[in-house]
């Protein structure tokens, strides 16, 4: 896996913990969810399918080269 990738999988480990602790300590609430914590569902939801995982991993890439081209105009 690409290194830049994997850092950015991790680094949605914290919000990934607190999904959980809110959802065990507020079960009833985790229904009527705000959008930010549907985004969240969705990309573990994503991640955890082999199936679409180069899908996944191309739109990071993409993503990546964006902002790089961005980047080196401001330079």
């Amino acid at each position: 896996m690409n290194i830049d990738i994997a850092s950015k999988i991790v680094a949605i480990r914290p919000a990934i913990e607190a999904l959980i602790i809110r959802a065990t300590q507020e079960p009833n609430q985790i229904i009527n969810r705000p959008q930010s914590v549907e985004q969240l569902c969705n990309l573990i939801r994503l991640l955890s399918d082999q199936q679409l995982e180069h899908v996944l991993c191309e739109k990071i890439n993409e993503n990546n080269d964006t902002r790089q081209v961005e980047n080196s105009n401001f330079k």
